[in-house]
C-alpha cells in the first residue's frame, strides 16, 4: 500500500461467520478424522484427502482457504508433502495459504517447508490452538472492530465533509455540532478518538479538551485537534491543554485517515493491557462488571432481557495438577478461543477468574441462551488438550440467570454463580438455568 493511498479500517464480521472450507491431506486417516473433528468445531468445513490423486479437481471444487499437507505422505506416489505443493504451483494450480504438518520435528522437514512458501508448521501431536490461531489469521476470520470517531465541529458542512471522508475508510462516525453535548455523546457512543475543531461558540476546543482530560472516564481518549490555526505556538498551546495532535484544515483524505488510524491503533494497545485478561484476550473482570452494569441499565431502559452465564472448566485443578500448569493454560485459551468464535458480536465475554467465565447476553431470555451455551458445552467436551506422552479432554459447567427477574447486575450476577453451583453438584458437565 502507498502511503499516499487512503487506507481502509477494518470491518466488523458478521453475528456468525459461515463455515470456512479447507482442504486436509493425511493418510493418517485415524489422526486426519480428530483433526476434522476439532477444526470443524471452530468453523472450518474440513475436506480430507488420503493422497495427491485429484488434488486439481478438489481445489477447483472445494475451492479451500487453507491447505493443510502431511510432510510425511505413506501413499504409492513416494512424494512428500512439500514435493506435493511444489508440483502443483509449477503446474498451475493457484494455492491458497499452505501449512505442513508432520510427526518430525527434523529441521531438513521443517526447511524444506519454509523452502515451499509454508504458512506454518506444526509437529504431531499438537494442540488445536494455535493451528486455529493461524488458519485465523490467514483466512481472515478474526476480524477487528470498526474505529469509532467523535467529530465536533460546530460548521454541519464541515463536519459532514470530514465524517465522510472516515466513513469511506470504514469507521464509524457520530457528528456532534454542540460541544456542551460531547461528554453525553461520549457516554453514549464510547468513541475511540475525538476530531476536534478549535474555534467554536458557548465552547472552544481548548476547553473541551481541558474538561475531558479531568475526567477518569476520558482522560486517555485520544484527542485531535483539526483547525485552520497557523500560528505554532498557539499549535502547541492546544496540545498542552489535552491534544494529542494537531490537523491543520484543509487535509488531504488519505492524511486524516492515516493520522487517525495510527492514534486508534496505539490507544487500543494500551487499552488492552488496561481492560483484558494476559492470558486469554478476554475482557477481565473488572471490565467485564463494568459491561454487565452498562448491559443491565440498557435492558431496564428498553424493556429488554439480558442474561448472564457463568461457566467454570470441569476439575480443572487436577488438569493442573496431572498435566501442568503449562498444559492448564492451553486449555483455557482453546477455552477462550472457541467461546469467542462461536458466541455472537453482541455477546460480551470475559475471564471471571482462574477458570472461571461469564458471557453477557443482551436481549437474550435464558433458554436462548442455554441453547447457544450447550451447543458450546458439547463442541467443547470433544476437543483433544495434550501434555507431554497424554491425551485429555475437559468439560465445563454453566449457571445462567436473567434480568428481570433478577433487579441488579449484583442480584444477576449472585444468581447465575448460585446456578453454577447447582450445576456442579448435579454431575458436572451440564448447564442450569432459572426454572
Amino acid at each position: 500500500m502507498q502511503f499516499n493511498e487512503t487506507p481502509t479500517t477494518p470491518q466488523a464480521g458478521t453475528t456468525e461467520l459461515p463455515p470456512t472450507p479447507v482442504l486436509l491431506l493425511e493418510d493418517d486417516s485415524s489422526f486426519a478424522n480428530d483433526l476434522k473433528a476439532q477444526l470443524v468445531a471452530y468453523g472450518y468445513d474440513t475436506m480430507v484427502m488420503n493422497s495427491a490423486c485429484g488434488l486439481a479437481e478438489a481445489l477447483s471444487r472445494h475451492r479451500p482457504a487453507a491447505l493443510l499437507v502431511d510432510v510425511v505422505l505413506d501413499t504409492s506416489e513416494h512424494i512428500t508433502g512439500p514435493e506435493i505443493v511444489r508440483a502443483a504451483r509449477k503446474a498451475g494450480l493457484d494455492l491458497p495459504p499452505v501449512f505442513f504438518i508432520s510427526a518430525s520435528n527434523d529441521v531438513l522437514y521443517r526447511l524444506d517447508a519454509v523452502r515451499t512458501g509454508g504458512a506454518g508448521y506444526f509437529v504431531k501431536p499438537f494442540e488445536i490452538g494455535p493451528l486455529i490461531e493461524a488458519l485465523d489469521e490467514a483466512t481472515h476470520r478474526t476480524q477487528a472492530e470498526p474505529y469509532r470517531v467523535l467529530v465536533v465541529d460546530d460548521s454541519e458542512a464541515t463536519a459532514e465533509i470530514h465524517a465522510g471522508i472516515l466513513r469511506n475508510a470504514g469507521m464509524q462516525v457520530t457528528i456532534c455540532n454542540n460541544p456542551l453535548e460531547v461528554p453525553a455523546q461520549i457516554h453514549e457512543r464510547n468513541p475511540e478518538l475525538v476530531l476536534l475543531d478549535m474555534y467554536m461558540p458557548a465552547c472552544n476546543g481548548d476547553e473541551l479538551a481541558l474538561l475531558l482530560r479531568q475526567s477518569p472516564a476520558t482522560i486517555g481518549l485520544p484527542i485531535v485537534f483539526l483547525s485552520v490555526e497557523e500560528n505554532m505556538d498557539r499549535q502547541l498551546l492546544a496540545l498542552h491543554f489535552g491534544g494529542d495532535d494537531f490537523l491543520k484544515k484543509p487535509i488531504e483524505p488519505h492524511q486524516l485517515v492515516w493520522s487517525v488510524m495510527a492514534r486508534i491503533d496505539r490507544y487500543r494497545k494500551m487499552r488492552a493491557l488496561m481492560v483484558r485478561d494476559g492470558l486469554t484476550g478476554l475482557y477481565n473482570h473488572s471490565t467485564l462488571m463494568e459491561q454487565l452494569g452498562r448491559e443491565c441499565s440498557r435492558a431496564k431502559r428498553q424493556e429488554q432481557t439480558v442474561s448472564f452465564a457463568m461457566l467454570d472448566l470441569d476439575h480443572f485443578k487436577s488438569v493442573n495438577d496431572t498435566h501442568g500448569h503449562a498444559a492448564g493454560d492451553r486449555v483455557l485459551k482453546s477455552f477462550s478461543r472457541l467461546l469467542t468464535q462461536r458466541l455472537r458480536k453482541t455477546d460480551v465475554i470475559g475471564r471471571y477468574g482462574g477458570e472461571e467465565f461469564a458471557v453477557i447476553f443482551p436481549d437474550t431470555d435464558p433458554a436462548t441462551a442455554e441453547d447457544i451455551v450447550n451447543g458450546i458445552r458439547e463442541t467443547f467436551g470433544l476437543l483433544t488438550h495434550f501434555a507431554p506422552g497424554v491425551a485429555f479432554r475437559v468439560t465445563f459447567s454453566g449457571g445462567i440467570a436473567a434480568l428481570p427477574p433478577c433487579t441488579s447486575p449484583t442480584e444477576l450476577s449472585a444468581r447465575a454463580d448460585q446456578l453454577l453451583y447447582e450445576a456442579k453438584a448435579g454431575g458436572r458437565n451440564r448447564i442450569v438455568i432459572d426454572a
